[in-house]
């Protein structure tokens, strides 16, 4: 899995069984942060949501793109880490789509994928 991140959001990246996590500065910082991971993958988005618990982040989560617009519609997080590809759309577009929103253009997004090129 590959991430592109916001040095000003977290740390640095560190590697665990082929995955890059992404540490935060301090629990501090972390606290009342709230992260939102679109990813279709059960286990993948359990990892990452797992992670971001730890490192006292809130999160919330969504498996495809329909349930993802009615969450944000809801409550707008901090950062959003959305995957390249799920049901009912693509990290591509809904990043263009959020950029596009005034309500939601100021919110950091990272856009991620499992799947590499050989």
């Amino acid at each position: 899995m590959h991430f592109l991140y916001p040095n000003s959001f977290f740390r640095k990246p560190f590697l665990g069984s082929g995955v890059i996590f992404l540490a935060s500065y301090t629990n501090d910082y972390a606290m009342g942060k709230i992260i939102h991971v679109i990813e279709d993958d059960s286990d993948i988005r359990f990892i990452i949501e797992y992670v971001l618990l730890e490192a006292d982040y809130e999160v919330i989560t969504s498996a495809t793109g329909k349930e993802f617009y009615e969450k944000i519609g809801i409550q707008h997080p901090e950062l959003t880490l959305l995957d390249v590809m799920f049901p009912n759309g693509n990290g591509i577009d809904t990043c263009r789509a959020l950029k596009k929103d005034q309500k939601t253009s100021h919110i950091p997004i990272v856009i991620m994928s499992a799947h590499t090129t050989e």
